[in-house]
């Protein structure tokens, strides 16, 4: 009866290994998009440096579209806040796609831009600084809305967020300087 009892018991406890920490390869590719948009932070602020930035930040959301395609994260997003969460990173892509518009259409009228902008000089200038502003106070309320918890997926889509928010202020202050600035020439 002892040896039956120690089988068992050496069963029971074989079932109760702990779980693998490794990231899944999607996780760690968008953690390595994630740490270049971050590096690039302090780089030029010229218009291809900020298309380049916007064709990094159009991967890492490719990327985590990947991801939380992934089984594992659909279970583990259902219990942590999904709708929250995935409101905000449309939100984002929204911002994204809007912003990385503006870029294209910047490229293709530069020159119509800066005529119109002499001609006028202030009228535009204060449409655009409005919706600059609110799309800064889109950002501020959405980073503050993201206080949500633990798990490493939420954590790395808030880090995704944060990076977004703070690179898309850079953007937006950027524009906003171009925009002063060719409105007082």
């Amino acid at each position: 009866a002892s040896l039956l009892r120690t089988k068992t018991l050496a069963t029971t406890r074989s079932n109760n290994f702990p779980r693998s920490s490794r990231q899944h390869p999607l996780a760690t590719d968008v953690n390595e998009h994630l740490n270049r948009l971050r590096a690039s932070k302090e780089a030029s602020t010229s218009s291809s440096s900020i298309s380049h930035k916007l064709n990094g930040f159009q991967d890492l959301y490719d990327c985590v579209v990947k991801f939380l395609q992934l089984p594992l994260s659909h279970h583990s997003l259902a219990h942590e806040c999904a709708d929250e969460l995935l409101d905000g990173s449309l939100r984002l892509l929204d911002l994204f796609s809007t912003a990385k518009d503006i870029v294209l259409q910047i490229k293709e009228s530069a020159s119509e831009l800066q005529s119109t902008l002499r001609r006028r000089k202030i009228g535009e200038a204060e449409i655009a600084s409005e919706t600059i502003h609110k799309a800064l106070g889109n950002l501020k309320v959405i980073r503050r809305k993201n206080t949500v918890s633990p798990s490493e997926i939420v954590s790395m889509l808030k880090k995704i967020e944060a990076v977004t928010c703070s690179m898309f202020e850079d953007f937006v202050g950027v524009m906003n300087n171009n925009q002063a600035s060719s409105a007082m020439t």
